[in-house]
């Protein structure tokens, strides 16, 4: 998935910024970044009751060139991966990774699939 967020200049923000006496919140909209982020999420579900996330992986940046760049990066490697062969590697692996706290089993998932470390969390106030 491709996330936008959209930020405002010129015209546009003169005219919300005229709003903010008796609307507050457009101050909210008028103050952030424009932003972009992808979003790739797999799971794996089996008859013997394992489920798990494979992997969820979020990239986001203040540059759609940016975006654009890793997600032509990311997408064929995305592409390639048998999801379900994976799932069952990595549920061989489970005590490899399972315990981990969240940023180090995302690093564990990064580091297996031989992808960028994720990138997300970004201050979005000007």
């Amino acid at each position: 998935m491709l996330f936008e967020r959209k930020g405002y200049s010129g015209d546009a923000f003169e005219q919300l910024n005229t709003w903010t006496n008796k609307l507050p919140l457009v101050h909210k909209m008028i103050s952030m970044r424009p932003k972009w982020g992808l979003d790739f999420s797999m799971d794996y579900v089996d008859r013997e009751g394992n489920c798990f996330e494979v992997l969820h992986w979020e990239w986001d940046s203040f540059s759609y060139d940016e975006i654009e760049a890793i997600r032509k990066e990311i997408e064929p490697i995305f592409l390639s991966i048998d999801w379900d062969d994976a799932g069952r590697d990595m549920l061989k692996k489970k005590s490899e990774w399972h315990d981990l706290d969240f940023f180090a089993q995302s690093d564990w998932k990064c580091n297996y699939f031989n992808i960028p470390k994720e990138r997300f969390k970004m201050v979005i106030w000007k």
